[in-house]
Parts: C-alpha cells; structure tokens; sequence
C-alpha cells in the first residue's frame, strides 16, 4: 500500500507502485507465503483482469478501420514473432522448439493495457489512439491460440511426412 501510496504521490499510477512492490516481494523470503496466500484469489483476479479488457474494448474502433487494426496486430505478430526466432537461433535452439517459442509469446503483453491506459490519462495519446492499442493488444492476444493449432498441424504434417520418407 505504501508503494502505491508514493507512486500516486509522485503522480505516477498507483498501479505501478503495486507492481514495484510485487517485484521486490517476489524476490524476497516472503515469496513462499505470499504465493500461498495468494493463491486461492489468482483465477479471480485474473478472470476480473481479462472481464476488465473485454469491457475496455471498443468493437467500433474495430469496426471503423478493420484494415488498420488487423495489419497492426498482424504486423505486431511478425516483428515480434522474428526478433524471437532470432533470439531463439542466438540461444541454439533447435528450429521446430524456435518455432514454438516464437508461436508462444508473439503476441502483445498484458502491461500494454496498463500503459495504454497512462498514456491516455497523461495526455500522452488520444482516447481513440489508446482504443486502437488495446484492440491491437487483444486481438494479437487472441491469435495465440489459433498460432498453437497451426504450429501443432504443421509440426504433425511434417513428423508425419518425414516418418513416410523414413527421414
């Protein structure tokens, strides 16, 4: 409560203060009791978390430039998707485990609400320019899923293929 409290005095979101308090927290000899504690409320607040975006998200924004925010997401997902497989390659990953790890976390982070939302409330960005983000952020979010099914049909086509070949 104190970090939120001087975060919000600096004039900075309270949000952030109780992020920086979570981040020491967790590395810290409270960590252990902290996640028990913790534990029996995480699929709420996670559930109240995505409850709270859905609600966020402007589907008129979507509907008014359904090109822009679908080339954003699908642009987010490449530039992302290859700095990953390069990071992938760097740590000597094999290709279909780069893949895979490209296909996990391509998509936009939770956090990018969050600054959405201070960008807008600083003045920093339009309301509109901040709908246009989170509806970026959510739809980049909402193809993970349907990136893991293809990634699985590709990999099980190509096992499949190269049992067939005997390679």
């Amino acid at each position: 409560i104190g970090a939120a409290l001087l975060m919000q005095w600096l004039g900075l979101s309270a949000a952030l203060g109780a992020f920086f308090a979570g981040v020491v927290l967790a590395d810290s000899d409270y960590r252990h009791q902290l996640e028990r504690d913790l534990e029996p409320f995480k699929a709420m607040l996670l559930g109240l978390f995505f409850i709270s975006v859905g609600m966020s998200l402007d589907f008129n924004v979507i509907a008014d430039s359904p090109v822009v925010i679908a080339a954003s997401a699908i642009g987010l997902l490449l530039i992302k998707g290859l700095v990953l497989l390069g990071i992938g390659r760097i740590f000597g990953l094999s290709l279909p485990s780069n893949f895979w790890f490209a296909c996990l976390i391509s998509q936009a982070g939770e956090f990018g609400f969050v600054l959405f939302q201070f960008a807008g409330a600083e003045g920093l960005m339009t309301p509109s320019l901040v709908s246009q983000g989170n509806a970026i952020i959510a739809i980049s979010m909402a193809t993970t899923p349907i990136l893991l099914v293809a990634y699985d049909k590709l990999a099980s086509a190509k096992i499949n293929s190269d049992v067939k070949t005997g390679e």
